[in-house]
């Protein structure tokens, strides 16, 4: 399994939905996943510590898990089917573990609020990730390891690859990467690498 770590929520352009970008703490991929506004708002207000002056669904969801005496675990990201992520949260009690199917967005949530790591399998890493070029800072889809021929270009995809790779084509273009190293300065320009600070 891949740890990962939530790197931000942003907004597709095209649809203006949200995707959570998760990183690889190992390497230079990323997992974008798609999750409802709601979902995200719940998400941005644990990321930036916001005091709320109720409990959202999430906070109670945590609060009553803990104290009925389970902990949280961990939160994994083991399957995409027909475009779908799906996520289990492993929570215990005593020498007792139990695994809960939930939405990727949901157990994002509690993983945030429990403090606990986030993973995905492998094979949804190398169906699903991207990367970023660090020659231009575009970002490019599917496994890039070990795909490279001699002149270090990557492999063509075939097929059956880019067909399973389609429900990222809108996201992958409208993607703004300003806060990962390159700034777009023009559409019509290649984006360059942002100056140190």
């Amino acid at each position: 399994m891949i740890e990962l770590e939530i790197e931000s929520i942003r907004v597709n352009k095209i649809f203006q939905s949200r995707v959570v970008l998760l990183k690889d703490i190992n390497s230079d991929r990323y997992l974008p996943i798609y999750i409802g506004n709601s979902e995200a708002s719940a998400m941005a207000v644990q990321l930036e510590k916001f005091e709320t002056k109720r409990p959202l669904t999430h906070d109670l969801i945590y609060q009553m898990t803990e104290l009925m005496g389970w902990k949280f675990q961990r939160i994994i990201v083991w399957k995409i089917e027909n475009d779908v992520f799906f996520a289990k949260v492993i929570i215990s009690r005593e020498s007792k573990f139990i695994e809960i199917d939930a939405r990727p967005s949901d157990a994002l949530n509690l993983a945030i609020r429990a403090k606990v790591p986030i993973y995905a399998e492998e094979k949804v890493m190398d169906i699903s990730s991207i990367t970023i070029d660090p020659e231009t800072g575009i970002p490019v889809v599917g496994n890039q390891n070990e795909t490279s021929d001699s002149d270090g270009l990557h492999v063509p995809l075939g097929k059956k690859e880019l067909d399973s790779l389609s429900i990222f084509e809108d996201f992958v273009e409208s993607l703004d990467m300003k806060g990962i190293g390159f700034e777009q300065n023009d559409e019509d320009e290649e984006p360059e690498p942002q100056s140190e600070k």
